[in-house]
């Protein structure tokens, strides 16, 4: 992605964007045995990019994601993108396996946000 303005990436997600919902996932306890409870939460309709990619994609030619990879791609407001959240898009859940901050050119960023369907 380019140097583009914060604004105008924000605008376009919201335009043509798909709707998904995210859940929360934090750990309330841990077991003797090593065993983690987790305590959800979900946010609906959170507005996202979402790309399969091939092997023409720059991040594919980078290297940081793998060709088929899914990732969303979420502007800087949305707070709980982060490693181990799950996204659900198109009745189909996803785990958040790494997140990528990337600048744009206003001194905001986009989060990228790559996934294993669960």
């Amino acid at each position: 992605m380019g140097l583009l303005s914060q604004r105008f990436i924000t605008r376009e997600i919201e335009a043509i964007g798909s709707t998904v919902t995210i859940r929360n996932r934090t750990v309330s306890n841990t077991s003797n045995w090593g065993d983690q409870n987790y305590t959800e939460s979900d946010t609906e309709n959170v507005k996202c990019m979402v790309n399969t990619l091939t092997r023409d994609d720059e991040l594919v030619k980078e290297g940081v994601f793998k060709e088929g990879d899914k990732v969303f791609f979420f502007g800087s407001s949305v707070s709980n993108i982060t490693r181990g959240n799950q996204i659900q898009h198109d009745s189909t859940w996803y785990q958040i396996t790494k997140v990528i901050k990337q600048e744009t050119g206003d001194n905001s960023y986009v989060l990228v946000a790559s996934v294993e369907k669960i």
